[in-house]
Formats: C-alpha cells, sequence, structure tokens
C-alpha cells in the first residue's frame, strides 16, 4: 500500500437486512509501523442533534488533493426523498453543507441548502452542489396540509426556491454563488457496440470506462470526445478511484467454499504493468446470512481513495 494514501469507506452494519450505512471511516497506512490505521472523518457530528448520514456516497465529498471534505448534515427533520417508502423532505427540515481543510479536524458550516441536495463536486476552495425539484408538484406533498405546505414554500424561498417550475435539477457553487448548468457527460467509447460504464478520470485528464462482454470484461482508456487510447481485458468488473495515471484501487467480493460473497478486500491494479495486487490487511468482513436466521456482521464498501490529509499520527487508531 503506497504510504500517505487515504481509503473512505462506508460501513454498513448488515447485508441482506433493512438497514442503510451507519457511518464512513478512513483507512490510512503507516509505513513507520508498517500497520493500516482508520478514523471517524463524521465524528464531529456524533450526537442526537446531527441527523442523514444516508445515502453515505452523495453525504461526503472529496477534494482530489483529501484535504478538504464537504458532508450534507441533516439537522432538523427529514431533508430528502425516500425512494423505498415514497417520503418527502419535512416541512421543518434543516439541511446545512459543513467543509473541512484539514480532513475534519475543524468543521466550518457554509450554511442552509435546499433539502434533496446533494454534493456534485469538491475543490480545495469551493463545493458544487446539485438540487433536485421536488416541489413543482403539488399533488406529491398530499400528506401536508395546504397551510403546512405554504409555510414550507415560505421557509424554503429564503433559500432560493423563488421559481418552482421550469427546471429539473440545479448545480451552483456554494462559495463563489455562480449557478452551473448540467455538465454534459462524457463520450463514451464504441468500442464492440458495449454498453460503457464510467469508471472514473484519471490524473492525467484521460477517461476510463468499463464494459461486460460476454462473459469477460473490458477496460478502455480514453479521451474526453471518446478516442480510445487504450483496452485492457479483466477477469472481474472494474471499478474504484485512480491514485496516479496507471494505478487504480479498486474493493471486490469473492465467495467462501459455499459460493455466498463473504469477503471484501481491496486490490491495486497497476495498468502499467497489466498486473493486480491484493492489499495485504484489508481484507475485510462481509455479513451476509442467506438463512437470515443468525447473527449478521457489519461490513466496508470503499468509496473513494485520496491523498491522506495532513493529520498527527495519533489521531488513527489501529484498524481492528
Amino acid at each position: 500500500m503506497p504510504e500517505g494514501l487515504a481509503l473512505y469507506y462506508a460501513v454498513w452494519p448488515c447485508n441482506q437486512c433493512d438497514s442503510g450505512p451507519s457511518d464512513i471511516r478512513r483507512v490510512v497506512f503507516d509505513g513507520g509501523a508498517g500497520a493500516f490505521r482508520e478514523d471517524r472523518p463524521l465524528a464531529f457530528f456524533d450526537g442526537a442533534a446531527a441527523r442523514g448520514y444516508y445515502p453515505l456516497r452523495r453525504v461526503l465529498g472529496m477534494s482530489g488533493s483529501g484535504q478538504t471534505l464537504a458532508a450534507r448534515i441533516c439537522h432538523a427533520g427529514f431533508c430528502e426523498v425516500d425512494g423505498l417508502d415514497g417520503a418527502y423532505p419535512s416541512a421543518d427540515a434543516e439541511l446545512r453543507l459543513w467543509v473541512t481543510r484539514d480532513g475534519g479536524r475543524v468543521w466550518e458550516d457554509w450554511g442552509q441548502l435546499l433539502p434533496n441536495t446533494w454534493i456534485a463536486e469538491v475543490t480545495d476552495d469551493d463545493v458544487l452542489v446539485r438540487t433536485r425539484n421536488i416541489w413543482h408538484a403539488r399533488e406529491d406533498w398530499d400528506r401536508l396540509t395546504n397551510k403546512e405546505w405554504e409555510e414550507m414554500l415560505a421557509h424554503l424561498s429564503l433559500l432560493g426556491l423563488d421559481e418552482r417550475e421550469g427546471w429539473d435539477e440545479r448545480f451552483r457553487w456554494v462559495a463563489s454563488g455562480e449557478a452551473h448548468s448540467t455538465p454534459p457527460g462524457p463520450t463514451p467509447p464504441t468500442v464492440g457496440g458495449l454498453d460503457w460504464w464510467l469508471v472514473g478520470t484519471r490524473p492525467d485528464g484521460t477517461l476510463a470506462w468499463s464494459a461486460a462482454a460476454q462473459g469477460d470484461y473490458l477496460l478502455a482508456i480514453t479521451d474526453q470526445e471518446g478516442s480510445v487510447e487504450r483496452v485492457y481485458g479483466a477477469t472481474d468488473w472494474v471499478d474504484g478511484s485512480f491514485i496516479a495515471d496507471d494505478l487504480l484501487v479498486r474493493s471486490i467480493f469473492l465467495p467462501d467454499s459455499r459460493g455466498w460473497i463473504q469477503i471484501a478486500a481491496v486490490d491495486l491494479i497497476d495498468l502499467a504493468t497489466s498486473t493486480v495486487h491484493e492489499v495485504e490487511g484489508l481484507t475485510l468482513p462481509l455479513g451476509f446470512d442467506p438463512e437470515m436466521g443468525g447473527p449478521q456482521r457489519g461490513y466496508y464498501h470503499l468509496i473513494a481513495a485520496r491523498p491522506a490529509p495532513d493529520r498527527p499520527r495519533g489521531e488513527y487508531r489501529p484498524l481492528k
């Protein structure tokens, strides 16, 4: 594992159960001790007043440098659409954006956001947020009385909800206040007529794409216009975070002796040498109970890899 790298994980209390992820952990490699250590970037928000960790992939964002983190925290009410039961934000929802420039030691309150706003991008100077328009259809809010509906709109108008018609999504940079149109998606490759999934942007600006082809898997490197530079074959689906132009970190799941998915492992894929290395010490337990009758263990799911923030080593604890 390279020194100075941090891996961010969503922690799920169990698998195949009625629960979402409960926390985020950050794992770093301590080269001096030859061991992994971890901490909780969102520990600042522990307590009854701060809610809304779910879904974690859109709650926490990290800059490319790994020094600046942004978190959306629901401080009151219910702040998002729940696709499982059709619930909408409550009239008293208070969603706020918090930013730390030192990896999570000190957090700054950057102000209140409209409910159902998510973090789209984080730089060391600004945060791009995306808001979905969920207020244009009054019939979707039948659980609110007309009085509650008008009170909610009056409350949200102070946050920029001056018009509810004519838009589906809005992007804006929080610090600069600049509006940002929906960015066009990059052009996928046309190799093989396959459906390509964007893996991510490499540090040199080129893009990586993954596809399945008759039981095999492919990884393609393209420019922004979709022109293919290289294509690799793979035995597994390729996804993860680039930490160098040719070094990709991915999380994989492995079957146990019964064929059930039981182990989450971390690999380093080196495209320069076309080799894959399992990261020793980061094979983590995955809870899976096919009978739903016994204890279920928690597991980690890799979110992203970033440079480790500049924090004293003593603030990390040994990885259990």
